[in-house]
Order: structure tokens, then sequence, then C-alpha cells
């Protein structure tokens, strides 16, 4: 699509990939620097023989929301691991929805109550949590769940839990054992260099969901297969959990 002027040095448009599908796209130029944002906006038209993303067959089942088992939170949980979806977000007001890549899609047929919400914590659902989730509206643990993987193994999640206008509702999202590499995480080289660092403070930002604590996992265990060291991990809850190397 043509761009369109929007002042300030700025334009803007939609650009239609062949086989990603649409992106809309701003252009800043400021001197001699020129920026360019990319943001994906959704499949488009897809010629019979493209293959993308879209086409694997966990993503078609994923598409395909009604295969879900809605029975429980639990249940669907199951499927999100199966599916290797990012996020599972419930609430007690409206249907529930999961996150694939970008996109966010409804669960049909799935209304769950807060008491269902907070009794999907188990354990994890303290004297000392309810109370922080009374005062602060928010709470975060981390939950492990037997039996959703192979071999029996718990399957760890991060769940954000916390009130909104009309309930409450929650997030949850899958901690993979598996610590990806940086090139699995197709990262720049040039990052490799913060793990190289003898000293100093090296901040990792960004939006919910970008990636920031898969990228900084990455680093560590990247220090940890080459240094003789001793690593020590904050986390609140405890996330990741490394196996030790050389350090």
């Amino acid at each position: 699509a043509p761009p369109q002027e929007q002042g300030d040095g700025m334009v803007s448009g939609v650009f239609m990939h062949p086989e990603r599908g649409r992106f809309d796209y701003r252009i800043r130029t400021r001197e001699d620097a020129r920026a360019i944002a990319l943001r994906f906006a959704g499949e488009g038209n897809k010629g019979a023989d493209s293959q993308s993303s879209s086409n694997l067959p966990d993503a078609q089942r994923l598409r395909k929301v009604e295969d879900m088992d809605t029975t429980s939170i639990t249940t669907l949980l199951r499927d999100v691991v199966r599916l290797r979806a990012s996020d599972l977000i419930v609430t007690s007001e409206g249907e529930s929805s999961v996150r694939h890549g970008a996109a966010l899609l409804p669960i049909p047929g799935t209304n769950f109550t807060q008491e269902e919400i907070l009794a999907s914590l188990g354990d994890l659902l303290t004297e000392e949590n309810q109370n922080t989730l009374a005062e602060s509206g928010s709470l975060d643990v981390a939950l492990e769940l037997p039996g959703l993987i192979e071999g029996g193994k718990q399957q760890r999640f991060r769940v954000n839990v916390f009130h909104h206008i009309r309930g409450l509702a929650a997030a949850y999202r899958p901690i993979w054992e598996t610590i990806p590499s940086f090139e699995e995480l197709n990262l720049p080289e040039v990052m490799k260099d913060l793990a190289d660092f003898p000293y100093g403070l090296v901040l990792l930002t960004g939006p919910t969901g970008v990636g920031k604590s898969t990228t900084l996992c990455s680093l560590l265990e990247m220090v940890n297969k080459r240094k003789h060291c001793h690593i020590i991990t904050l986390e609140d809850p405890i996330e990741f959990v490394f196996s030790r190397q050389k350090a």
C-alpha cells in the first residue's frame, strides 16, 4: 500500500508479505538517520503453495480452538503445553484466550469462576498469598503441575493472578525446561559479548512477552557453559532452574 505522510518526517503504510501476512510500518527520517518499525497485523491472503508458520500442524490445531479440552483450567494448560503456546489467559468475566505467536485467540465454552481460578493454584494459595492478592490486587507465583509432559515430569508455569473491574483473571505462561540457544532465538551475534563482561550492569528491557527472561537465561546458560564462576540468580517467583556445568 502507498505510504501516507504523518508529519515530522514520518510516513506509515501497510506491507503485505507473500508468506508471513500483513505488517503495519512506520518510517521516520531525522537528519542523517532513519528508523523503521514493523508490527505484525495478521495473516493475509496466502497462495496455495506458500509455506509459513501458520501452516505448521501445531499452529493449525491451535487455530481450531474448539479442539482444546475445556473441562478445567488444568486440561487447558495440558493443551497449551502440547501445542507449545506461549500464554493462557483465564478470566471470570467472559471466555478464556490462548496466545500463539502474535495471535490471541478466544476459546469458546470457557467460563470459569473466581473460585476455579484460585483453586488452580493449589497449595500456593496460602493465607499470605491471599492477603497479597487482596491488598495489592495482583499475585505472582510459580506453579508446578505433574503429568503434563512426557515421562510424568512436572511442567512449570509463571502465573499472574489479578483483579480487574469485573472480577478475577490469571495469565499462565509455560516455563520450558530446555533453555534455547542464541541460534534458536535468532539473537544477533553482538549480544554474545554481554556474556564476557567482567563487571558492570546489563539491563534487558521491553514490554511483556517480547522475550526478556528467555534472552537473559540464554546469556546465563552461555556463561554457565564457558566459565568457572559462581552464578546467583534472584527471581520472585523462581522460574528457570539451571543445571550445574562449568559454573
